[in-house]
């Protein structure tokens, strides 16, 4: 063996090899740990209106983050994603001692039930905020169906120059509204014949008509029927229902 010089030269480069990569990996750790790559400062980026720098000290303060070579990106971005009305925050190293975290902040739409809101996405997220907004509701799961059917009554709404403030799915997925002119409205589930838009557009389009014929505003609507509509009046009562193509209230 000891006669072989080819085996030899490939051990004396085997051996070779296998320092240098301790002496790289002890370099790696040492710098991994080394005060003189301690980051410095994490720069925010982001059009904030909710969000401030305090609450992202905060978040990062005491945390095992690391130096530049060892931060902990992932750990940073799921702290930062922690904080209220942080949609999504995307981190990354900046050379030589900082990180740059670019935040996204929700856009609240609504509440959503009693204690947290909805973005303009349908997505519910936990918040505070001092705004008026409208209130929607829903089972769980169904908070972007919700939302893009307020988007749709919304725009209805400009038929009778309103806009909805309340917006309900039921458990039993029946659909309840109220608008900002002090009319609710019960639809139901939805239906095969008649979808809840156009049911909604059909009222929309003969309340002044009706409203004229009764002689009263109409607070209250029930569109649960498929060709026509029951409307409650103060001092009325509620109505028998009405063919939607009658043109004079009976």
């Amino acid at each position: 063996m000891w006669n072989n010089t080819r085996l030899l030269n490939m051990i004396a480069t085997g051996m070779f090899l296998l320092g240098a990569l301790i002496v790289v990996q002890i370099g790696v750790v040492s710098a991994a740990n080394s005060v003189r790559f301690a980051l410095s400062r994490a720069v925010v980026f982001g059009a904030l209106d909710h969000v401030g720098r305090d609450q992202i000290d905060r978040a990062l303060s005491g945390q095992p983050i690391g130096n530049f070579f060892s931060a902990d990106l992932e750990l940073v971005k799921e702290l930062i994603e922690e904080i209220p009305w942080v949609r999504r925050a995307d981190v990354r190293r900046q050379w030589p001692d900082r990180i740059e975290i670019t935040i996204e902040e929700h856009k609240a739409l609504a509440r959503w039930g009693d204690k947290q809101l909805v973005s303009v996405l349908g997505e519910v997220f936990n918040a505070y905020s001092q705004s008026e907004l409208p209130r929607l509701a829903g089972p769980l799961g169904t908070e972007r169906d919700v939302t893009q059917r307020y988007y749709r009554v919304r725009e209805l709404a400009k038929i009778i120059e309103t806009e909805p403030v309340e917006l309900t799915l039921s458990p039993r997925y029946a659909w309840h509204m109220r608008f900002a002119n002090g009319l609710t409205v019960d639809l139901g589930r939805e239906q095969a014949k008649t979808s809840v838009e156009s049911r909604l557009e059909r009222f929309f389009h003969m309340q002044a008509s009706t409203s004229e014929s009764i002689g009263r505003r109409v607070m209250h609507a029930d569109l649960r029927y498929p060709n026509g509509f029951a409307v409650r009046v103060p001092g009325l009562g509620l109505e028998p229902p009405r063919s939607a193509n009658t043109k004079k209230a009976r």
